[in-house]
């Protein structure tokens, strides 16, 4: 019992890092398996709080393939701090998610991530000195659902297809780049942490890369848009060239093979693209008419308000029998409207109930039998018209 027990607590993975696209696909895969998953791609703090907490054995960090220099730079900074908290917290296994990138290709003069290819020496340099196998696992771009216009060459095409923006494309159009569905690159991930997999270096990948007119075509087979690379159509340089990167040392360690076809794979995630790209539209035009209606609510409510007081005015002076003063306090209620109006929206509407409060107040000296050409010389008539003035402006 107590070595099942024992057994049932080493099932736990803490991701961290860059926080990929596919994280919540790699959650779903560990849970289905049994796993305890721990997210900790936010503050250290909280790293470090969960791994007091839970003693976790196993971390996967994510290196920010494909962001800019200054993110990478951080998450060497940030690489180095949880490196010290798995050796503070005796973690077991760790697993370096790298990219195709921090490798040298055959005709390159220097790796095309070079921070990528620093973190891996770094992490190797770290394993031998704590006593903790570091397994780094390589990918080349992965594209696939809940990916993000930011998230590689595949995502920034389809994304900016859409948009009708302007349209990436890779820098060298000769050399071959290879990309691999997010399901496939989650399943190596999990295959190599289930099996224990412990200081390899493993490349995911399909093994058959695609220059930029053959990418071009995949992406025109699967979503019919139009050439992405007509001459007359604006481009904005994508910079990465990755080697591709054989896979079969991932094959015999682990199993692994690339289950999803490359044109089922795209079509998948187009339609994701798609149906994300409108759920955006239909919810900024929600947002818009959310907007507009809280816009025309909070011009209205004064001019609403103004109104039912009005009436309440209206009303009161014909319960006082056609007088708007109040003849236990001798106090004319409309200066209360009209203060009310101008303390809580200002001066426009203390003026509008100033004019309302006039007109009720002729109306109902006339329903009382008055002459209207009498009431302008009535000096006590026109200092009290006078007096709604001056409450209006004082309080608006």
């Amino acid at each position: 019992m107590a070595e099942k027990q024992g057994n049932q607590l080493k099932r736990k993975v803490m991701l961290t890092g860059t926080r990929p696209f596919w994280d919540n696909q790699l959650e779903r895969l560990f849970v289905k398996e049994n796993w305890e998953f721990f997210n900790a791609a936010g503050a250290l703090e909280q790293t470090r709080e969960t791994l007091r907490i839970h003693n976790i054995p196993v971390l996967i960090y994510v290196w920010p393939a494909e962001r800019l220099a200054a993110e990478r730079i951080d998450a060497l900074q940030r690489l180095a701090d949880i490196l010290a908290l798995a050796y503070e917290y005796e973690v077991e296994a760790v697993y370096f998610i790298s990219t195709a990138a921090a490798v040298k290709g055959d005709a390159a003069q220097r790796a095309a991530d070079g921070m990528a290819m620093v973190a891996e020496t770094a992490v190797k340099a770290w394993s031998q000195w704590a006593v903790i196998p570091v397994t780094i696992i390589r990918l080349p771009e992965v594209y696939g659902p809940d990916s993000k216009a930011q998230d590689g060459l595949v995502a920034r095409t389809l994304y900016a297809s859409i948009k009708k923006e302007i349209l990436p494309r890779m820098d060298d159009e000769t050399t071959p780049r290879d990309f691999l569905y997010s399901a496939d690159a989650v399943y190596g991930i999990y295959r190599a942490v289930a099996r224990g997999c412990q200081g390899e270096e493993l490349n995911l990948g399909t093994g058959r890369g695609l220059a930029a007119g053959a990418f071009a075509e995949w992406i025109k087979e699967v979503t019919e848009l139009p050439g992405i690379y007509d001459e007359e159509k604006g481009f904005k340089s994508f910079p990465y060239v990755q080697p591709v990167l054989e896979n079969r040392t991932a094959q015999q360690e682990l199993g692994w093979q690339v289950k999803y076809d490359r044109k089922e794979a795209l079509a998948q995630t187009w339609n994701y693209i798609q149906a994300k790209v409108e759920a955006d539209r239909l919810e900024a035009q929600k947002r818009v008419r959310s907007i507009r209606w809280r816009k025309w609510y909070k011009d209205f409510i004064p001019y609403g308000e103004n109104a039912i007081g009005a009436v309440l005015m209206a009303g009161v002076a014909y319960l006082q029998h056609g007088t708007t003063i109040n003849p236990q306090t001798q106090l004319d209620v409309n200066f209360v409207y009209i203060g009310t109006m101008g303390l809580l929206y200002g001066k426009r509407q203390a003026f509008l109930a100033m004019v309302i409060s006039i007109v009720i107040f002729i109306a109902a000296s006339l329903a009382r039998g008055g002459e209207l050409i009498s009431l302008i010389y009535v000096p006590e008539n026109i200092l009290h018209l006078t007096a709604y003035l001056f409450t209006a402006a004082l309080t608006g």
